[in-house]
């Protein structure tokens, strides 16, 4: 369960009976993930937690659900984990933010370009998670060119379900976001997972390229 508390600064009056305007605040810390206290300079103490890391051979929170904007509606609709993924072979990959550089650049379009690859080896579903609203994510689909029959791009809005799978990390002036991660889950269970260090920079093993060569050892095993 995901649970955030922060300490609000306290104003000392002057002699005119005005406010004083406590100073803006600097950020002084770096990405902390799995329950990590964060100190955040003016603001007090910001606390999350979250659950155990998800682990190879567990069992996806199926009935946890994301949000989805399709192109036209007005409203996104809710979709569960068990409605995306089913009992199908599926690759979900996760990153922290939307129209950020490496995501933009990198994590998403990589997954759009290898598809296919991914698809001949017995992928049944690509999806996108990330916390941000489904909004963002729609626009942001669009401004990839992403076609969203083929990558899904889910939006974890609150970090609940990355909460759930201990995939949720707190970034500077970002504040919550998930981890930089990608995912083999095969009806329902965790086959592969691989989890970049905390921030947003690193993209080594989270990428379909990896993937496809995690596949590629599984069945050679």
């Amino acid at each position: 369960m995901l649970t955030i508390s922060s300490a609000r600064a306290t104003a000392r009056p002057c002699a005119n009976r005005s406010f004083s305007v406590a100073p803006k605040p600097r950020l002084r810390v770096k990405a902390a993930f799995m329950g990590e206290q964060v100190d955040v300079a003016g603001k007090g103490k910001f606390d999350f937690k979250q659950a155990e890391r998800i682990k190879v051979g567990d069992t996806l929170p199926m009935d946890e659900a994301m949000l989805v904007l399709d192109e036209g509606a007005s409203e996104p609709k809710s979709i569960t984990l068990k409605e995306l993924v089913g009992n199908k072979k599926a690759v979900l990959f996760g990153l922290p933010g939307a129209f950020t550089s490496v995501c933009s650049s990198k994590h998403v379009p990589n997954y759009v370009e290898r598809s296919k690859e991914l698809a001949n080896e017995g992928v049944q579903v690509i999806a996108c998670l990330s916390v941000n609203d489904p909004w963002v994510m729609r626009d942001w689909a669009k401004n990839l060119g992403v076609d969203t029959s083929v990558v899904h791009m889910m939006a974890d809005g609150e970090g609940i379900l990355h909460s759930k799978l201990g995939l949720l990390q707190h970034m500077p002036g970002l504040g919550l976001r998930a981890l930089r991660y990608s995912m083999l889950v095969d009806n329902g269970k965790v086959v592969v997972l691989n989890v970049e260090e905390p921030g947003g920079k690193s993209y080594k093993i989270s990428g379909p390229g990896h993937m496809l060569e995690d596949l590629a050892n599984l069945k050679g095993q």
